[in-house]
């Protein structure tokens, strides 16, 4: 018999309508924030941000992967910069994620 405390599987798999919530969620407001002239993800104000700030300190660190998937997709799809700096989207996806973490 499996222990429910150690089964990770079933914990992730009956979390992914969460997790992609909080990834259509994040890219919405990043989309909403390109429409409001908003350009820098690293400013206080950024819609983004503070729904990543809420979440981690809310639900705590297993929102993580879902924001770094958000901000990987604003990155190449809603602002994207150009082929030259689309190799750079994964490290900056991070790097924003863990600044609001």
């Amino acid at each position: 018999m499996v222990d429910p405390r150690t089964d990770t599987t079933r914990t992730t798999w009956t979390q992914m309508p969460w997790h992609l919530t909080v990834v259509l969620a994040y890219v919405a407001l990043g989309w909403l924030s390109t429409q409001l002239g908003v350009s820098d993800a690293a400013l206080p104000w950024y819609p983004a941000a503070g729904l990543a700030v809420a979440l981690l300190t809310v639900h705590g660190l297993r929102t993580f992967p879902a924001l770094v998937v958000g901000e990987l997709l604003v990155l190449l799809v809603v602002r994207p910069l150009g082929a030259e700096a689309s190799w750079f989207a994964v490290p900056e996806a991070l790097a924003y994620i863990a600044v609001y973490a």
